[in-house]
């Protein structure tokens, strides 16, 4: 069976492959997770890593596209599409997607048809969000890696005594 993920990266001991389905593009890529079509709450955490409490807060909250079905003694049973749905949720609350808007997009799916314009704007206007994170990151990154460079070649040249020492007086002016 086939639980479908983004290339998280983090697949559990799973095979990563593409897959093409009705949540998913030819772009996306899949776990190959073994057992049966439907999941338990503890599987489904093992696979996700998300835990059985979260799992449970997502339904309550409403962040699910779709109906998680009931064993009749009342335990939650899930498919392939909500375990692709967890793991998508995921990746988006790690890149900074408020809970709000992952609920908007739950809604939009769940009303189905019609409105793939709007979830492609929110899923746009993320993107672009993490890609000025991404590049604010980036900029940082450059900053510390110029420092790091100063320190590295001042202890190679045995001239890092002193270095931003705040005992020593500095020239403001150069």
């Amino acid at each position: 069976m086939l639980a479908r993920e983004a290339c998280f990266g983090r697949s559990h001991g799973a095979t990563v492959r593409p897959r093409v389905n009705s949540m998913s593009s030819a772009n996306d890529c899949a776990v190959e997770v073994p057992g049966p079509h439907r999941y338990s709450i503890g599987e489904v955490s093992r696979i996700t890593g998300v835990g059985v409490h979260a799992l449970r807060w997502f339904e309550r909250e409403g962040l699910f596209p779709m109906k998680v079905e009931r064993t009749p003694g009342g335990q939650r049973v899930f498919d392939a599409d909500i375990v692709y749905w967890i793991t998508l949720c995921t990746t988006l609350r790690k890149t900074g997607m408020p809970i709000a808007r992952v609920r908007e997009l739950a809604t939009l799916i769940e009303a189905g048809p019609g409105n793939e314009a709007d979830r492609m704007a929110l899923l746009e206007a993320h993107e672009a969000t993490v890609r000025a994170k991404i590049h604010d990151l980036e900029e940082s990154l450059a900053v510390i890696s110029t420092k790091t460079a100063i320190y590295r070649s001042s202890l190679e040249a045995g001239t890092a005594e002193g270095l931003w020492d705040p005992t020593i007086p500095r020239d403001p002016h150069g």
